[in-house]
């Protein structure tokens, strides 16, 4: 009978087990019947409810699913099909090509969902029934009992053609808009994808730390490939939304860190993050573009005096500076530079914006003016440069003169156009 027929497949056994049942030893290559469905046993244990096939929690770890279907309306009675092969051995094909010589006992899935193992050897270019029925070549083991249309069968759409993934047993897609931004959603219907801009996180932020103006959260798992510099954040912490620009993402197991700066508005502090969001957009609704909102900077309008400063060398005059958070960020200087002399004199007057506070880090930031037989004089000095930081750093405005005699002032007068140090977030 076909119900007790044996199916090898690849040296593993599969053994027809009938109905699934509770307390019953199954072995692997047991092969079962549950609501209609075939399962074959992939692990030895002794069903309970746990392991019951497609339902207890623990099934998937115990069964593969091996032929689905819906069952069909009760047919009527049909005649003898012929006698199988007692306790035989079936070597599995997999999918049936008209192509492939198949021998006696070999198995093959139809291209309609049935099991059917060959009558003969030799057997080459005979399709197996569609319906599940045998004939002299194939006899049927296992039932589909669904209803196919094969890709082949199909009329090609007109332009006029709407099918709907929801409602249309054949699941192809609606007719393609004339409309470059649209997509497939998932309810099968075309649109615009994310028209707010968000993408829901579906995961948890946890609080770490606080290092103003910038903060770190961190996820469980590795999400350097989800999340990278300049994405955008939306939160709700504190029964507040908040948004934020990610300026450093890192991993180290079990969890990811995400460094974000929420510019002048935004802060993060212990407590629950809750509706969190991510965009790759640069402005997703409700995002604040304005860049004041994602610039530090200082602004002092105040007059700063070194007296008798020495020739060739660096001085931070009034301890000016502004400390730059980790991320890309467009940073720029403006001092009203002033020296004064006794007499009349050749000299340079050189301004920066350095690491150090007596010395020049990063030539790109130095400005030089040079005069000759003046007693005093004022530079309007200011340079631009992007940085790129992996570590919050202190930025220090310097001033040095060269000459051939000693100045009496050297001076950032802030009084007639305020000093400014700024970085603005250049992931705006």
């Amino acid at each position: 009978m076909r119900s007790k027929y044996i199916l090898r497949n690849e040296g593993t056994i599969i053994n027809w087990r009938g109905n699934w049942a509770t307390g019953v030893d199954y072995a692997i290559g047991d092969t079962i019947n549950q609501g209609g469905i075939s399962y074959i046993c992939t692990a030895p244990h002794v069903s309970s409810s746990d392991t019951e096939p497609g339902v207890g929690g623990l099934w998937a770890s115990y069964w593969s699913l091996f032929c689905q279907g819906s069952p069909g309306p009760q047919g009527i009675q049909g005649e003898q099909g012929p006698q199988g092969i007692p306790g035989g051995v079936m070597n599995w094909r997999g999918l049936y090509s008209e192509s492939t010589v198949y021998a006696l006992n070999d198995g093959v899935r139809s291209a309609e969902g049935y099991g059917y193992y060959s009558l003969q050897d030799d057997n080459i270019g005979h399709t197996p029934p569609r319906d599940g029925s045998d004939d002299e070549y194939w006899s049927c083991f296992a039932w589909s009992g669904g209803v196919y249309t094969r890709l082949d069968e199909l009329a090609a759409p007109t332009d006029n053609t709407n099918l709907n993934v929801n409602t249309s047993a054949h699941g192809l897609c609606p007719k393609a808009p004339n409309d470059a931004v649209k997509a497939l959603l998932g309810d099968g219907s075309w649109g615009y994808p994310l028209p707010d801009g968000w993408i829901p996180a579906g995961e948890t932020w946890t609080y770490l730390s606080a290092d103003a103006p910038t903060f770190t959260f961190t996820i469980a798992g590795d999400k350097r490939t989800k999340y990278y510099p300049g994405m955008r954040l939306k939160l709700t912490h504190s029964s507040t939304t908040k948004y934020f620009i990610i300026t450093a993402v890192s991993y180290f197991n079990p969890n990811t860190t995400i460094t974000v700066y929420g510019g002048t508005d935004y802060t993060l502090s212990s407590g629950t993050i809750s509706n969190p969001y991510y965009s790759m957009m640069k402005a997703p609704a409700g995002f604040p573009l304005d860049p004041n909102k994602w610039t530090v900077q200082l602004v002092d309008a105040t007059l700063k005096d070194q007296q008798n400063p020495t020739v060739q060398a660096w001085y931070n005059v009034g301890s000016l500076s502004l400390t730059i958070p980790i991320g890309i960020w467009r940073v720029y200087f403006f001092s009203d530079t002033q020296l004064s002399f006794s007499s009349a004199q050749e000299f340079t007057l050189s301004t920066t914006l350095s690491t150090t506070n007596n010395g020049c880090s990063d030539i790109d930031f130095k400005i030089m003016s040079y005069m000759t037989s003046m007693e005093a004089y004022v530079a309007p000095h200011t340079k631009e440069k992007v940085l790129n930081l992996a570590a919050k750093t202190v930025y220090y405005l310097n001033l040095m003169y060269w000459a051939a005699a000693g100045a009496t002032h050297l001076y950032v007068n802030g009084e007639s156009a305020p000093t400014i140090i700024k970085a603005v977030c250049s992931y705006l």
